[in-house]
């Protein structure tokens, strides 16, 4: 496991990396960037019902779907 401890603001955030079950957690404390952030790991507010909304505002239920709505056009790994 790796994890990477930083502080913005008043805000330090946690990521743990767990890289044999290639599992991602992120964790922050502080209120600055609550609610302000979006994305693949949601807006931070701290209610899970709305994690998966889309660039465009939908909040869609199919993981796949969320994903790939956040896919960078034009990039390819």
């Amino acid at each position: 496991m790796a994890i990477l401890t930083f502080n913005v603001k008043d805000t330090t955030f946690k990521i743990f990396w767990t890289g044999r079950k290639h599992v991602f957690n992120i964790e922050f404390t502080g209120d600055y960037y609550r609610g302000k952030m979006c994305g693949l790991l949601g807006n931070g507010d701290g209610d899970a019902t709305n994690d998966f909304q889309k660039p465009n505002g939908v909040i869609v239920k199919n993981v796949t779907e969320f994903g790939e709505s956040w896919k960078v056009q034009g990039k390819q790994c």
